[in-house]
């Protein structure tokens, strides 16, 4: 168990401070990476994961309401056909994509600077998606349909 390999030309450690004052810090390279996914782009991350859930949340309830909406009214099924061969379900998914898209720039630009609980995050994701995925569930939305 012992040392790994040196890879060329990548410094072990990573020096940063005024070395004159004293304030000179030393990190591995191993330390120095772990600190930057884990402070910038563990944040991103975390943010898609939330956005994700969002996302799934608006796939689960257009298909739920629209889904009922549709049945009901050609108008509603005509305006998500973005696509013909794929019919409304094309209109529901890119709809659930932009959810995604604006749910992360938004989470981002609400919480940058923040602290931010990643347990909550992921409770609130899985939730989130959790919601989304059975709302997508024939038995579920049907029981939003009109009845006949």
């Amino acid at each position: 168990m012992g040392r790994t390999a040196a890879v060329v030309g990548v410094p072990e450690t990573v020096s940063w401070g005024r070395e004159k004052e004293g304030d000179l810090m030393e990190l591995t390279t191993r330390e120095w990476w772990g600190i930057v996914h884990g402070m910038g782009l563990g944040a991103l991350f975390l943010l898609a994961f939330v956005a994700a859930g969002v996302g799934s949340l608006v796939l689960g309830l257009f298909t739920a309401l629209v889904t009922a909406l549709a049945e009901a009214s050609q108008t509603v099924k005509g305006w998500l056909e973005f696509w013909a061969p794929v019919g409304p379900l094309s209109g529901k998914t890119t709809l659930a994509v932009a959810a995604w898209a604006l749910a992360w720039a938004g989470l981002h630009r609400r919480l940058r600077g923040r602290e931010v609980s990643v347990s909550r995050a992921f409770t609130l994701a899985a939730v989130l998606v959790g919601v989304g995925v059975l709302l997508t569930f024939p038995p579920i939305f049907q029981l939003l349909a009109p009845a006949e």
